[in-house]
């Protein structure tokens, strides 16, 4: 367990005087119970501080009323490179323990839709026993292809297996072909699920290509029949011209006729 100073544990002043100071204690104690360091520390009293500056300024807000939105107002006026992710991270545990102290009052928020069937697809994910992070990845990529294909009122009803191509096509386009398969699977088990919501009307996972099919998929269209016959030609040893050398000759034994269409030659035999 991380362990500081005394001189550097006591909260400043401007803390000491705010009226909901043990809501900022609980969450300085709750940091360093967790074992962080004390840079870490260091920064969740410094964010705390200039959280409770910025609410005595009469523009904020009465000071000792802290509202819900008041934390994301904070957020929004610091620009993302003064504001670091666990600064944020200790403004939002301020608000919890607000929240707890019965000090905010969190007013129920209408929850839109893509939050709502993510939210479910994600219940869904932890009953079969995904790990956490395998179950972010899924959210990640799901509300990713919500966001590009949903429309008001319809939601995703409205798509069909086309619909699905297209969309991989442009993602593949993007991306590698190892994030191209991880994009295809992740997108197959969110369309299952969906399907068996009646989200959908049409198993749209169907139109997801599987791993196999994603070997060509980085060729261009005009060169995957080239491939297809290179592997066929690589499978009968087609590939003479292509590396020339001396095939022995044994009498009686009949040539390859493939080397013989492909104008090889045998030792003592004619072109």
């Amino acid at each position: 367990m991380t362990t500081l100073p005394v001189e550097n544990t006591i909260l400043p002043q401007i803390i000491n005087d705010w009226p909901h100071q043990d809501c900022a204690r609980c969450v300085v104690n709750m940091i360093m119970d967790q074992g962080y360091s004390a840079k870490s520390i260091r920064s969740t009293i410094q964010t705390i501080s200039a959280f409770v500056e910025w609410k005595k300024d009469c523009r904020n807000g009465e000071p000792t009323v802290v509202l819900y939105d008041d934390i994301d107002r904070l957020i929004e006026c610091r620009a993302a490179a003064t504001l670091r992710h666990g600064e944020r991270r200790s403004i939002q545990h301020l608000r919890a323990k607000l929240i707890e102290a019965g000090v905010v009052y969190k007013a129920p928020s209408a929850v839109h839709p893509i939050d709502d069937l993510t939210g479910r697809f994600a219940i869904e994910l932890r009953r079969r026993g995904y790990a956490a992070p395998t179950i972010s990845a899924h959210i990640r990529y799901s509300k990713q292809f919500l966001r590009a294909s949903w429309i008001d009122g319809s939601g995703i009803a409205h798509l069909q297996n086309n619909d699905i191509r297209d969309y991989l096509a442009s993602q593949f386009e993007r991306h590698t072909a190892a994030t191209s398969k991880i994009i295809s699977s992740r997108l197959r088990v969110f369309l299952q699920f969906c399907w068996n919501a009646g989200v959908i009307e049409l198993d749209l996972a169907q139109a997801v290509p599987t791993v196999k099919s994603h070997r060509l998929s980085s060729l261009p269209s005009s060169q995957r029949g080239y491939g297809i016959a290179g592997c066929r030609r690589r499978q009968h040893g087609d590939f003479a011209m292509a590396r020339p050398r001396i095939l022995p000759f044994h009498p009686g034994v009949p040539s390859c006729t493939s080397c013989d269409k492909g104008g090889g030659l045998s030792e003592g035999g004619a072109a």
